[in-house]
């Protein structure tokens, strides 16, 4: 005997990933927010680093 489960959507089978992104992306945005780290150890200055050692 098979069970066939039904897929479903919060949204649409497209919207549920993009609202899941979008969740993720305001909620590490808000965090980075309250949280703040020392100088030269934020996101940005990170990736700056590393898109340096990657491609110079």
């Amino acid at each position: 005997m098979a069970i066939i489960f039904r897929k479903i959507y919060f949204i649409s089978k497209w919207g549920d990933p993009i609202f899941a992104l979008s969740i993720g992306c305001l909620s590490y945005f808000l965090y980075e927010r309250n949280h703040p780290h020392p100088p030269g150890n934020s996101l940005i200055e990170l990736l700056k680093r590393k898109v340096y050692i990657w491609f110079c």
